[in-house]
């Protein structure tokens, strides 16, 4: 499912070179990472890699959306946390696929649905595992390899 901007505020732009095991850089040149695929994958470590930073940014940007979900209800949510765990993981068919995992801590009295599976409820937050897939790339060249292909549907549990 895609949504359409009324009014685009923003575009992010990075480059990318030597893919997992390469080098990243944003055009201002502030994000300027090497990438190594982690020791749990087979590669040496010792520098960020793709999904740690998917994590930064998805973590940064649901806690500023509680931000302002919870100042248009009139509740503070200063003291709050989002953790994310981004998990690459093999997928049905071939290919590699993304999961993600959301625990909010310190937002409380909060009313929000996500459509990725993500609810805070009146009074305690409550996250449900969500199986979507933000990412998909087919099994052409390997990993990584091939174009990247449409998001899976999201499977509620």
């Amino acid at each position: 499912m895609t949504t359409s901007l009324t009014k685009p505020l923003y575009t992010a732009r990075a480059t990318a070179t030597g893919g997992r095991a390469g080098h990243a850089v944003s055009d201002d040149g502030i994000l300027d990472v090497d990438l190594r695929p982690p020791k749990e994958m087979g590669g040496p470590g010792g520098a960020t890699n793709p999904e740690q930073l998917f994590a930064v940014g998805y973590a940064a940007c649901f806690q500023s959306a509680l931000g302002v979900v919870g100042r248009r209800q009139g509740t503070d949510t200063g003291n709050s946390t989002v953790e994310a765990d981004v998990t690459i993981g093999t997928i049905p068919g071939g290919g590699y696929g993304l999961a993600v995992a959301l625990r909010v801590k310190g937002a409380r009295r909060i009313n929000l649905w996500h459509p990725g599976g993500v609810v805070i409820m009146r009074g305690r937050p409550l996250v449900r595992p969500s199986r979507c897939s933000s990412s998909r790339r087919g099994s052409r060249g390997g990993a990584g390899g091939g174009p990247p292909m449409p998001a899976s549907p999201c499977r509620r549990s």
